[in-house]
């Protein structure tokens, strides 16, 4: 029972850290502190904290204070949705529908139903923008 209580106020004060430094990483990006909230993301992600992986592909994808990298963003994007993130299968579904991502055949009706399909699940997994998309 002891090593349960132990184990338990570790990880509670592990999601308090990953919240932190969410926040932080929050605060700068407003700031226009792209190069700090980068790093901030990056730890916070590290930490477990989905949103914030979510937002280093943002920030990639734009290039704010890093090196623009849409595929690297995609990756991020993916695997976010994968893990139910529903902002990142939001911006998934945007490339896609903007013909930054095809399908393996390069076509782009099936495209616009797998953006369909991502704004789905966004709105799903929560995103709420992403609920404005799926009744188009």
């Amino acid at each position: 029972m002891k090593k349960i209580l132990v184990l338990a106020t570790a990880l509670f004060a592990l999601n308090a850290m990953a919240n932190e430094n969410l926040d932080k990483a929050n605060e700068l990006y407003a700031k226009k502190n792209f190069n700090e909230a980068y790093l901030a993301f990056n730890k916070a992600c590290g930490e477990g904290e989905k949103k914030a992986c979510t937002m280093n592909a943002i920030m990639l994808f734009n290039g704010d204070g890093v090196a623009k990298d849409r595929a690297q963003a995609e990756k991020i994007f993916t695997k976010m949705c994968d893990e139910n993130e529903g902002m990142a299968c939001e911006k998934l579904g945007e490339m896609t529908a903007y013909g930054l991502i095809k399908d393996k055949d390069d076509n782009e009706a099936k495209s616009e139903e797998k953006a369909k399909a991502l704004f789905k699940k966004a709105c799903d997994n929560g995103y709420k923008p992403a609920c404005d998309f799926v009744t188009k």
